[in-house]
């Protein structure tokens, strides 16, 4: 997502740019899963935080996952009780959204509400908008609330249909029309950045660079699936069931030595700040690094997650020289 991509815009000498977004989570279990307590222990007088859900909260309320919230922005709730007969009260969008702003606020923060990133679905020649929904939604608290709004969802579709959908389709979207290319994050990232300067009288804007940090660029590289024809033991083609690699090239001379990274989470999430940051860093010292997308719970246990770090390690030794990088330093 955008989130690491836009630290590149701020002047980090002057401000911390910190990515808390944690993929696949909705507005509902950010808040239930503790990841937005463990923000609030961090949440300092003076701080900005950039809140933006939607994509998962249409899901189903009461599946396996858990995820959805009650559509809308109103006050009804819905009771459920999961499979270990817990009960949970699971209310609207707008609630969860509501609350957000108004912890952000407790802590001396300042919120700023961005509609959702637009899907890569086209309707006519037109990307979808989400402004009946999760992007009207978002509009609404945050004119309820006073408070700043980003109309990203709006702002990155008018680019995308500037470029085209087949362009769009190609160069800017993974294996389904959700989850985008190292160059579609850095498209929305410079989206924010461009919503942010709209804004009045936010003084976040202070703090932006007139020119982005220019990091090693791997958007040219697009992931790369371990198992064409599916990894073994697959228990379908979604984007979690589709092992993959993406190369991160340095942009310096490269030493000849690569890094296969795995990112942490504990089988159950994939840590986005272990994955392309640490890629980032390693390509700042001429290494060549390799970012593994592997199977994780709870949909997938062992052996699976170490026969996608066994397939990524045979795929970096057979294509070292593409590379420009030694079998025996991998």
């Amino acid at each position: 997502g955008w989130g690491d991509p836009i630290a590149d815009y701020f002047d980090q000498t002057r401000l911390r740019v910190v990515n808390r977004a944690r993929g696949g989570r909705s507005s509902r279990t950010f808040q239930t899963e503790g990841l937005w307590d463990q923000i609030l222990t961090e949440l300092k007088p003076g701080d900005f935080v950039l809140m933006q859900f939607g994509h998962n909260d249409g899901a189903p309320i009461d599946d396996e996952k858990a995820r959805g919230s009650v559509p809308g922005i109103g006050n009804e709730t819905h009771v459920f009780e999961n499979p270990s007969h817990a009960i949970e009260i699971v209310h609207t969008f707008g609630w969860y959204m509501r609350k957000y702003v108004t912890d952000t606020r407790l802590k001396g923060a300042t919120p700023i509400v961005l509609s959702p990133i637009p899907r890569n679905i086209w309707i006519n020649g037109k990307v979808e908008r989400a402004a009946p929904s999760y992007g009207g939604w978002a509009a609404a608290v945050a004119q309820s609330q006073k408070a700043f709004f980003i109309d990203l969802n709006e702002i990155v579709a008018t680019r995308y249909e500037a470029l085209g959908q087949s362009n769009i389709a190609r160069d800017y979207f993974r294996v389904d029309h959700t989850h985008t290319t190292p160059l579609g994050a850095r498209l929305n990232a410079e989206s924010v950045v461009e919503g942010l300067r709209l804004l009045k009288n936010c003084s976040l804007i202070n703090y932006l660079l007139d020119k982005p940090i220019v990091k090693s660029q791997s958007s040219s590289t697009q992931p790369i699936k371990l198992w064409s024809n599916g990894a073994p033991g697959a228990l379908g083609s979604e984007p979690d069931d589709v092992p993959t690699l993406t190369p991160f090239l340095p942009s310096e001379k490269s030493t000849g030595a690569a890094v296969i990274v795995c990112p942490g989470g504990g089988y159950t999430h994939l840590a986005d700040h272990e994955g392309g940051p640490v890629a980032a860093w390693l390509n700042s010292i001429g290494v060549t690094a390799f970012v593994l997308k592997y199977r994780i719970g709870p949909k997938y246990h062992h052996p699976a997650p170490l026969q996608d770090a066994q397939r990524a390690l045979r795929y970096v030794r057979l294509h070292a020289k593409d590379f420009h990088i030694l079998g025996d330093r991998i």
